[in-house]
């Protein structure tokens, strides 16, 4: 009953949900249907027309446009995906929300006028500090009106205010992936599209001999608590220190790197790994400034060879809580630097490689798909053939093998190597 939906979907065109083997030819279905006299084993039974009468010179118009829609649905849009290939979108990466504008001019539309456009390029800059690293700022294209009408595929305006010279509202601005990613390459700029898996922030803090994690009295805790929100590639979540976090993990645990326990916490937040920022209150006290020395390690997935320390000095006279504030914030945007480098999209290595998935049947198969599109290393996707329980699929994509296996595990599919073909699953299935 897997693959019933076609036939459901295409009246005319007969699908037997006995079907085995589903296999693309030159971008159209080929199917077989087990024959209870053959010798041959059914898997390889020889696809055939199950009514030759309807089939004899001409095909009723309604069934062949119904099969080659078909074909195309479980091909997962052939034709259409190989060709666009960079052209599908990626989710929300390319769209920024919450932009505030706020202008004021001679009259309220003439003001709204302003403010759109300024949201526009507001929005812009965002869109480059979530995809470019900071270095390569210089070499982005200059942002002009002609490049903007380009690049933007559509506004949308909420909590509109006005007065009689005044226009107040908040915008979400969405680009044009594909323009964006060619001014990108034309201009020689490198970028990644990468999301992460949320992380969870253990910030762990030494002063004057007190070791404090969900402590009130951390400052450090509450400078991460307290920081904007962050619409980059990489998102952390800092919990709240409610009863059950301390029930998770301790500060000489998060110290520790005790794995069991940081993976408790993890899972109750529905990330994928924490980032342990342990600071320590060189000189100073609680009133003034000193040296903050912070010692960063990432655990989890892809956290392998992530530790670092730092260092941050407050001037003289400058309040810790400043201090704290300005460290946290200069962390977390290192934090999504590094993820950016670790990211980049490598168009000068185009590889592929044949994986086999598991399928449950038709719905299946087509989430698969758009989980696949969705990330941006890879380039195509073409189904080679499918059975009953498991698809081989042929991925075109950009960098090595190791960058597309953490770019999957970001939409919790496992890529891993096997005897002949690779193996793509879910996490979770066997």
């Amino acid at each position: 009953m897997r693959f019933q939906g076609v036939d459901q979907f295409c009246g005319g065109v007969d699908v037997d949900p006995r079907i085995l083997v589903i296999t693309i030819v030159n971008g159209f279905l080929a199917w077989s249907k087990p024959d209870n006299n053959s010798p041959m084993p059914t898997a390889w039974t020889p696809a055939k027309i199950l009514y030759p009468g309807r089939f004899v010179m001409r095909v009723r118009a309604r069934a062949a446009l119904c099969l080659i829609l078909a074909s195309f649905w479980l091909a997962g849009g052939g034709y259409a995906v190989a060709q666009t290939g960079q052209g599908r979108q990626t989710g929300d990466v390319f769209t920024v929300i919450g932009v505030p504008i706020d202008e004021t001019a001679e009259s309220a539309a003439a003001a709204r006028v302003i403010a759109l456009e300024a949201g526009q390029k507001i929005a812009y800059r965002r869109l480059l500090d979530r995809l470019v690293p900071r270095k390569a700022h210089r070499d982005v294209p200059v942002l002009t009106a002609q490049l903007l009408a380009d690049i933007v595929a559509g506004i949308a305006v909420d909590g509109e205010k006005t007065s009689p010279v005044r226009y107040l509202a908040e915008l979400t601005v969405r680009f044009n992936a594909d323009a964006v990613r060619r001014r990108f390459r034309d201009a020689g700029v490198r970028w990644a599209e990468t999301r992460s898996k949320p992380l969870v922030v253990l910030p762990v803090y030494r002063a004057q001999g007190t070791l404090q994690l969900w402590d009130r009295t951390n400052l450090w805790h509450k400078a991460w608590q307290d920081l904007p929100d962050s619409d980059g590639l990489i998102r952390l979540v800092v919990p709240a220190g409610r009863t059950s976090d301390l029930a998770d993990i301790s500060p000489a645990q998060a110290l520790a790197g005790d794995d069991s326990r940081i993976g408790a916490l993890a899972a109750h937040y529905g990330a994928d790994g924490a980032l342990l920022a342990a600071a320590t209150l060189q000189t100073g006290d609680n009133a003034n400034s000193g040296l903050l020395e912070v010692a960063v390690s990432r655990f989890g997935p892809g956290g392998a060879d992530q530790t670092s320390v730092r260092s941050y000095g407050g001037a003289s006279g400058v309040p810790l809580e400043s201090l704290l504030a300005s460290a946290a914030q200069q962390l977390r945007r290192d934090v999504e630097e590094r993820w950016k480098q670790d990211n980049l999209l490598r168009f000068g290595e185009r590889q592929e490689l044949i994986a086999v998935a598991p399928v449950s049947g038709l719905p299946a198969l087509i989430r698969l798909r758009r989980d696949l599109t969705s990330v941006a290393e890879i380039q195509t996707v073409d189904l080679v053939s499918v059975t009953l329980d498991r698809a081989r699929i042929r991925l075109r994509y950009l960098g090595d093998p190791s960058q597309l296996v953490f770019a999957l595990a970001q939409k919790d599919l496992a890529l891993t190597r096997g005897p002949v073909d690779w193996q793509l699953a879910r996490k979770g299935t066997p």
